[in-house]
């Protein structure tokens, strides 16, 4: 959503109740820009994780981190324990 300019936030609430599985990830800026880890970024990752919360969510979450295919091991863990600790 964050590339298409779009507030992920937003977007949630306004999908509620027909979420399946999310694909999250923070943007170092919005429209076309690189993919940063979660919390850096200009998507408000600490909103987004309690809005699912809130609509008791009960799907996945896929994390990725394209900027670096092939040493990215260290951003995917980051942004899992990212949503983890904020997930409870």
């Amino acid at each position: 959503w964050c590339t298409s300019n779009l507030k992920p936030i937003d977007c949630l609430r306004i999908l509620e109740g027909r979420i399946v599985s999310v694909h999250m990830k923070d943007k170092a800026d919005w429209g076309r820009s690189e993919v940063v880890v979660a919390g850096k970024g200009v998507v408000d990752m600490d909103a987004c994780i309690k809005e699912l919360v809130r609509q008791k969510f009960d799907g996945h979450i896929s994390v990725e981190h394209e900027n670096d295919w092939k040493d990215n091991v260290q951003q995917v863990k980051h942004n899992i324990d990212y949503v983890k600790q904020r997930a409870k």
